[in-house]
């Protein structure tokens, strides 16, 4: 009876670990019940999902793909495959692999949209599908919580939740900024962390009012904690993005919830009212894509967090750059290079002799992939430069080299493509459907170099080629935003943040007076 219990304990305890998140303790555990029963997909594929969640990129596609074997994957292992692949460049069966996550959204499967926006061959009205079957499971089975029965006090009590209140994320390190500029006589500032109390924690905890770290309650538990603080209106900065808990947002702690930055997509639930954002990023002839009413800020929906350093000078010498060379710059996640982007950056390399693309060394296993691809394009190694880890200190000087930032479809840039433009360094951009296909040309908006925004890779590959060959515009974009940086509207962050206090006011207004959220723009 011991030998036959030994599968089932190792089966929990396993899965116990996998769902702490404790990825690397829990894999030894899956591969033991893989041994034991070769032939069951299934615990293959949670060893896969375990070795990716502990970075093992390589051996977590392995072992998809021999689950795969064994039997269709389900969306999740699907979706979480394809993620996997970008990540470390391995692009085979790529267009294969975004076919069968289509056919699991149109056969009404959660597939997490976060995923899908990695593909440009799945459009805006699968993207919403998918959100709304996400947020259908989500809601499964939650009561969500009473109207609350007190009336709200004069200042509008407002809760961010997110697992990223750390400044070394793009949501810690913008929103500490909105966070600490809120007008306090019309606000009260509730941080709600989704991640372990600690350091990291700190800068945010500065700059609110409240901060409650609800890391280690359920669902049901963190919901009951935000109402008992009375909270009008909950923004939630995470979506359907790792570490995330939109079940919290099901029970409906609050009774006005918006969806804004940190999440790419809509939540495509009836527990979201609103969405933040602008008239680039989502423009009214795309608001049916999104089950939220849109609030469009002016200027761009893109947040604060201006209290940037100085680019202090650094030589190209230095981070191995050719002092006369044209440096293109893609300083992507590389989950967000897809094969066509790097193929068309690869044919502008061979358009423009002179030049060399700057890439970051993520991984080694893609940086070897994106060097053997060159190759077999015919270019000698040194066109592509890869950086390490550059420190934080020489991060906007390093930027500073570049000549032009090339941004990714169909998942493009948002903090990176702002520090870029703050370092001086013009953006370019291509125009798509879904919202992080546009979040770059928000961004770029809130420059008025608008001529930087393309409208499709056609016209994307020429006016980086046009650029490319007049070193005078160039220089033209650079001089623009370094003279003018403190006038653009991107880098006025106490502005923005009073167009966020009104789009807020006008959440509360409308629920205070009993209205449905509907759409609405701030005035400029």
């Amino acid at each position: 009876m011991q030998n036959e219990a030994t599968p089932q304990t190792k089966l929990r305890a396993a899965a116990e670990l996998h769902a702490a998140g404790r990825y690397a303790e829990a894999a030894p555990l899956w591969q033991e019940l893989v041994s034991s029963a070769p032939a069951e997909p299934m615990p293959r594929i949670m060893l896969a999902a375990a070795l990716k969640g502990a970075g093992a990129w390589a051996q977590a596609i392995t072992e998809y793909e021999a689950a795969q074997k064994l039997a269709p994957l389900p969306a999740v292992a699907e979706s979480d495959l394809l993620l996997a692949r970008l990540t470390i460049a391995d692009w085979r069966e790529y267009q294969a692999g975004i076919a069968r996550l289509k056919r699991h959204v149109e056969s009404g499967a959660a597939v997490n949209p976060s995923i899908l926006l990695y593909a440009a061959e799945i459009g805006p009205d699968l993207l919403l599908r998918s959100a709304r079957a996400v947020a259908r499971e989500i809601s499964a089975g939650v009561t969500p919580l009473p109207p609350p029965a007190h009336s709200f006090a004069d200042r509008i009590r407002l809760g961010y939740i997110s697992a990223d209140f750390k400044p070394n994320h793009p949501v810690g390190r913008h929103m500490i900024d909105v966070a600490r500029r809120h007008d306090r006589s019309r606000f009260e500032v509730f941080g709600y962390s989704l991640a372990p109390d600690g350091p990291r924690l700190a800068a945010f905890t500065g700059v609110v009012d409240h901060m409650r770290v609800l890391q280690a309650e359920d669902d049901t538990a963190a919901a009951a904690r935000i109402r008992a603080d009375g909270i009008e209106i909950l923004v939630d900065l995470g979506g359907y993005q790792s570490g995330a808990r939109p079940g919290v947002l099901a029970h409906r702690p609050a009774p006005v919830q918006a969806n804004f930055f940190g999440s790419g997509v809509s939540m495509g639930g009836d527990f979201i009212d609103y969405i933040v954002a602008d008239e680039c990023l989502i423009p009214q002839a795309a608001a049916g894509h999104y089950a939220e009413a849109v609030v469009r800020l002016p200027g761009t929906y893109f947040p604060g967090y201006w209290a940037r350093p100085e680019a202090k000078p650094l030589t190209r010498a230095r981070l191995g750059l050719p002092d006369t060379a044209l440096v293109f710059c893609a300083f992507a996640a590389q989950a967000k290079i897809t094969p066509a982007m790097f193929a068309l950056w690869l044919e502008l390399l061979k358009q423009v002799p002179k030049s060399v693309l700057w890439l970051k060394d993520h991984h080694p296993a893609a940086t070897a992939s994106l060097r053997a691809q060159a190759a077999a394009a015919g270019l000698a190694p040194e066109r592509l430069v890869f950086a390490g880890n550059i420190p934080e200190a020489a991060y906007f000087g390093a930027l500073a080299l570049a000549d032009l930032f090339l941004d990714t479809f169909p998942y493009g840039a948002g903090s990176t493509a702002a520090d870029v433009l703050w370092a001086g360094v013009p953006v370019l951009t291509c125009l798509g459907e879904s919202y992080v296909s546009r979040m770059a040309a928000a961004v770029v908006t809130g420059t008025g170099l608008t001529s930087l925004i393309t409208a499709d890779p056609e016209a994307y590959f020429a006016r980086a080629i046009e650029l490319a060959y007049d070193r005078a515009a160039l220089a033209g974009y650079r001089r623009d935003l370094l003279t003018h940086r403190a006038e653009l509207a991107l880098f006025d962050s106490a502005r923005y943040v009073r167009n966020l206090d009104a789009a807020y006011a006008e959440m509360s207004r409308k629920f205070r007076a009993g209205e449905r959220p509907v759409a609405f723009a701030v005035p400029g």
